[in-house]
C-alpha cells in the first residue's frame, strides 16, 4: 500500500503480483470473531487495557490483531509487539483488506483496502479494481491512531495501529460477515506478516463475524492462530 498508492496502477499491479508470488496464498480460510463493545475504543494511539483487553485475539508471528464492533463501527488493533523500534511511515505500515460482500472475489469499486498513503499517517482507502489492481488513495470517514508504547499484549514499548471503520462504508451491520486480510510490516526490524494470506488471494481471506449483541462472538480463552508470510 505505501508503495502502490503513490504510484501508477500499472506499477501497483506489478508489486501486488510479486507479493502474491512470495506470500502465503492458498492458506485454508479461517473464521474469526469480533467482540461487541458498549464503550467504544478511543482512536488516539494509546492502546489502553480498558479498551482492548479481553481473551479474543488473533496472533501472527510478530503480534496480534483484535477486532471489536458496536452498532456503527468496526474497531481494529494491529498490535505489532515484536517491533520495538520506533519509526514512522513508510518504515512501518499496515493495511486491512475487506471483501465487503464476502464472496471470495475482488469486486471492482466494492471491496476495499484501508491503511496509509505513502508517508502519511492519515486514514485512507483504495478500492479494488480487480485481482491485485487498485485505485489510488481515496478519502474515508475511518480514523487511525498510530502508537508506540505498551498494550494489553506486551508491556515492552512497541508499534501498534488503532483503526475505526464506519460499518456504513462496508455496507455492514452487527451480525454481518466480511472477508478480511491484514498486513503488518516494518523495515526496522525487518518483518512482513500477511494474515491469513496475501491481499491478492481474496478467496483465502478470513471470515470475520461481526458481533450482533453484547457477548456474541466472545469465546472466553480462545485465540485463533493465523498463518503469516514472513
Amino acid at each position: 500500500m505505501r508503495y502502490r498508492w503513490g504510484r501508477s496502477l500499472a506499477a501497483g499491479f506489478g508489486i501486488a503480483m510479486i507479493l502474491a508470488a512470495t506470500g502465503s496464498a492458498g492458506a485454508a480460510p479461517v473464521t474469526i470473531y469480533s467482540t461487541f463493545v458498549t464503550k467504544s475504543p478511543t482512536i488516539d494511539g494509546a492502546a489502553a487495557a480498558a479498551e482492548w483487553s479481553g481473551p479474543v485475539s488473533y496472533s501472527f508471528p510478530h503480534g496480534v490483531v483484535l477486532f471489536r464492533n458496536d452498532a456503527s463501527t468496526l474497531y481494529v488493533l494491529v498490535d505489532v509487539t515484536a517491533d520495538t523500534t520506533q519509526d514512522t511511515p513508510p518504515a512501518d505500515y499496515f493495511w486491512i483488506d475487506v471483501d465487503v460482500n464476502h464472496n471470495g472475489v475482488a469486486d471492482p469499486n466494492v471491496d476495499v483496502e484501508y491503511g496509509l498513503c505513502n508517508s502519511s499517517t492519515d486514514a485512507t482507502r483504495a478500492f479494488f479494481l480487480g485481482s491485485c489492481s487498485f485505485t489510488g488513495c481515496r478519502s474515508t470517514s475511518a480514523s487511525i491512531g498510530y502508537g508506540f508504547g505498551s498494550s494489553p499484549a506486551s508491556s515492552t514499548p512497541h508499534t501498534f495501529w488503532e483503526y475505526a471503520i464506519p460499518l456504513s462504508e462496508l455496507g455492514a451491520s452487527p451480525g454481518s460477515r466480511l472477508g478480511v486480510d491484514v498486513r503488518a510490516a516494518s523495515d526496522n526490524p525487518p518483518m512482513t506478516d500477511d494474515v491469513p494470506t496475501t491481499e491478492c488471494d481474496v478467496a483465502g481471506y478470513a471470515t470475520l463475524e461481526l458481533s450482533a449483541i453484547f457477548g456474541d462472538g466472545f469465546e472466553s480463552g480462545t485465540t485463533s492462530q493465523w498463518s503469516a508470510a514472513m
